[in-house]
């Protein structure tokens, strides 16, 4: 059986779709996070924020390069993954001023 590879173009997309979800997870427990966890001391609060956002920037990083990387260095394929990075990119673009014109329009 034939392996089917998936266009670059499609796989940006899930990537950066990925990133969205990954990111209004984030948002979410930022936005409730008093009401969920109460109310923490107050080092504790920017530390676990700074935490969050660290680590949040790794699985970013992680979600959008992880395969590009793969590309890029073990399949040695460096213009298929400058190009991906491009189509995830390009999605993400596409996507946030989806979510800005649907807000706006909303109000």
């Amino acid at each position: 059986m034939e392996k089917r590879k998936l266009p670059l173009w499609l796989i940006g997309f899930f990537q950066a779709f990925g990133l969205v979800l990954y990111c209004s997870l984030v948002a979410l427990m930022l936005s409730q996070g008093e009401s969920w966890f109460k109310k923490v001391p107050e080092y504790f609060g920017p530390f676990i924020f700074l935490m969050v956002f660290t680590t949040s920037a790794l699985i970013s990083a992680i979600i959008t390069l992880g395969y590009p990387i793969i590309l890029f260095w073990h399949k040695k394929q460096k213009k298929q993954a400058i190009k991906l990075i491009l189509y995830t990119a390009g999605w993400l673009l596409v996507l946030v001023i989806s979510s800005i014109t649907i807000i706006v329009t909303q109000n």
